[in-house]
């Protein structure tokens, strides 16, 4: 491996995964190419089949799209092909990228009244030109829904000791 790509990946790999939550909504923070799970906290238990779960993608305020209708995955969601419920009818997204980031509501039943909603924003780090001698820089960027403001200086890098 080389030194660029043996670096990239113990910085990289050095990121955790972090998540916040409040009673319905939750925020997931994770890098792209991972696979992330997203709760649904509301779906019945006796609902064995997710026959009455839908969850909803949206990127921004104007445009929102169903990628799992009734229990099942839409095909025709850009998203499918690494769309799965697990057994709780939980949203399991696999090989996330960038295009992911957004939110995601997990509706019960027919009305809004048990919404259960998840934020999910994406880090992509990606190696710039190789610089001087031992030198490398990195490109990171947190992809987030739209109309989500990150907080200034709310976003740290923190090394291996956590400083």
């Amino acid at each position: 491996m080389d030194p660029e790509a043996l670096l990239l990946f113990i910085l990289t790999s050095q990121l955790q995964i972090q998540a916040v939550t409040c009673r319905t909504f939750t925020s997931l923070y994770i890098r792209s190419g991972q696979d992330v799970l997203l709760s649904c906290l509301n779906a019945s238990p006796r609902d064995t089949t997710c026959s009455l779960v839908s969850w909803i993608y949206n990127m921004n305020l104007q445009k929102s799209s169903s990628v799992v209708k009734s229990g099942a995955v839409d095909g025709r969601s850009a998203q499918a092909s690494r769309l799965n419920l697990d057994s709780r009818c939980s949203l399991v997204i696999m090989n996330v990228t960038a295009e992911d980031a957004g939110s995601y509501t997990c509706r019960q039943g027919r009305g809004d009244n048990r919404d259960e909603q998840v934020s999910l924003s994406v880090m992509t780090v990606s190696p710039s030109e190789p610089g001087g001698v031992g030198e490398v820089t990195l490109r990171c960027t947190l992809w987030r829904r739209h109309d989500l403001a990150c907080r200034r200086g709310s976003l740290r890098w923190r090394g291996e000791a956590g400083t």
